[in-house]
């Protein structure tokens, strides 16, 4: 039971979260506890350095109001993160053809055609952010675009904080499932869905797993709004 609580490589808090309502017997804390410090796969990857503190960001009342995005590499592929500031919940699309402006924003579109519009998103200030054809695409779909410096990129933290959240889940399945993390990324996905922070993959050609951002909180009137220019 231990073994399967623990699939997913969460640390001890979320494995409890995760069984708490399910199952419970004497010492069910300790053990969880024992068996997650001492996860090998866990052990490599654990942070052996104090986590910086972030900039502190206003956080929205409402769900998919404020967003953060930002490009990462893992194994020889580029992705777009994009986290919802209220919720917590993190989209990943597999940028196949390069992270250009286009790319970029035509994922923005089929992220925002399933959960809707945002207010503001948070991004750095370099490519493909920086683009002329990023600034018109926030223009003509009304979202304030807020930047930070691309030499303090601690402004963008809550994306950055994502994206090594995920790639440690991504390297701990590479190491424990034998390197093909695509096969196995359900695994991470249904261990995700018993806490806060859900994770959404586009990983290649394979279809979209839509996940519910936040059960218990309900869109507003802005996210239904149309773009000044509907070019989807």
């Amino acid at each position: 039971m231990l073994k399967i609580v623990h699939e997913g490589h969460m640390g001890i808090e979320r494995c409890k979260n995760s069984i708490k309502d399910l199952i419970f017997w004497p010492n069910i804390n300790s053990d969880i506890k024992n068996i997650v410090e001492n996860c090998e796969v866990c052990m490599k990857y654990r942070n052996n350095n104090s986590k910086e503190p972030l900039i502190p960001h206003d956080i929205p009342q409402i769900p998919w109001f404020k967003l953060g995005t930002d490009i990462f590499h893992f194994d020889n592929k580029i992705y777009l993160l994009v986290v919802d500031y209220y919720s917590k919940f993190v989209e990943i699309a597999h940028l196949t053809s390069g992270f250009t402006s286009i790319s970029v924003i035509q994922h923005l579109k089929s992220i925002f055609a399933r959960f809707g519009i945002p207010s503001v998103i948070v991004s750095d200030n370099g490519p493909p952010f920086n683009s002329l054809e990023f600034k018109q695409f926030m223009h003509e779909w009304d979202i304030e675009h807020v930047t930070s410096s691309p030499n303090y990129a601690q402004s963008n933290g809550l994306a950055e904080r994502s994206i090594q959240s995920i790639k440690k889940l991504l390297k701990k399945f590479q190491g424990e499932k034998g390197g093909n993390y695509r096969r196995n990324r359900k695994h991470l996905i249904a261990s995700s869905l018993t806490t806060s922070k859900t994770i959404n993959y586009e990983l290649d050609t394979q279809p979209n797993l839509n996940l519910n951002l936040d059960k218990k909180c309900t869109r507003s009137g802005r996210m239904i709004v149309k773009p000044k220019r509907l070019d989807l």
